[in-house]
């Protein structure tokens, strides 16, 4: 019984956080809205959106913005959207409403 209540709840929180996926290069940055410590990139064109996350976007990513690592990932994003360029997106997880983003893939 332990171990079939074991199996159930490893499905339970998978199905519940989505695993990692990689989002092409090939978006455009269209629209960042930046919060205290978050900030919200939108893009086109829209990705598969596996996560599970509460908004079912299938192009808004979310950044947390009170850790420093993610700082350098913002700088990019800001860079990539005022040089037009393309990017891709590390995701996994959610960040709030929608999918937590964990790198970035400038393509210059």
């Amino acid at each position: 019984m332990k171990k079939l209540l074991s199996i159930a709840l490893l499905f339970a929180t998978s199905s519940a956080f989505g695993a990692n996926e990689t989002v092409p290069n090939d978006r455009i940055i269209t629209d960042i809205q930046v919060y205290a410590d978050l900030a919200v990139i939108t893009f086109t064109p829209a990705f598969q959106n596996n996560q599970n996350c509460s908004s079912p976007s299938t192009s808004s990513i979310q950044l947390s913005l009170s850790d420093d690592p993610n700082k350098l990932i913002f700088s990019t994003l800001l860079a990539a959207a005022a040089s037009k360029s393309q990017v891709g997106f590390g995701i996994g997880g959610c960040a709030g409403q929608y999918p937590r983003v964990y790198r970035v893939d400038p393509k210059y």
